[in-house]
């Protein structure tokens, strides 16, 4: 199998390539400004999750998330959970364990908040998340990690919860 995932600014690319030989599980990071490869990576990725800047990437490793800087020779930072989810800014980048939310300082990779719940979205402004528990969507100031918002009374467990572009509803 492969994978090929550009920035979001479209300078960077990585590519993965997976086969049964050692040798090519690998992820490939090229700057396709000056079409050069910047480094390798073994292939041990479910998912990858650009930072808006394309500055840095992180990597879903199932238990783990490791974040890599395309810029400089920072050393990767890793952190427990799963599906990452960058902050609009992207100094927090949220992560997933079992019934629990935990937002990160993306640089120092300290937890800044541990949230109940699964991770439902981050606001477009950055300042709020909602989380998802059971049949009630919780929204937390994400300065403070104080409930701003709870929404429940659904009848099914909440599958998805997503801004509006203007963050009003």
């Amino acid at each position: 199998g492969s994978i090929v995932s550009s920035s979001p600014n479209n300078r960077y690319l990585v590519i993965g390539n997976y086969n049964d030989s050692a040798a090519s599980k690998n992820m490939l990071v090229w700057d396709m400004l000056s079409v050069t490869q910047l480094f390798t990576l073994p292939w041990n990725s479910y998912t990858l999750s650009w930072r808006q800047d394309g500055a840095r990437f992180a990597v879903d490793r199932g238990t783990i998330v490791d974040v890599y800087s395309t810029v400089g020779s920072r050393p990767p930072i890793t952190l427990s959970g799963s599906f990452p989810r960058w902050s609009p800014d992207g100094k927090i980048i949220a992560t997933s364990i079992s019934t629990t939310v935990r937002l990160w300082d993306s640089d120092k990779g300290e937890v800044r908040l541990t949230l109940p719940g699964r991770f439902g979205d981050w606001s477009p402004d950055g300042t709020k998340v909602s989380t998802i528990l059971s049949t009630t969507v919780k929204i937390w100031d994400t300065a403070t990690g104080g409930v701003v918002g709870s929404i429940d009374g659904f009848a099914y467990p909440v599958a998805l919860v997503e801004y509006s572009p203007d963050g009003k509803s």
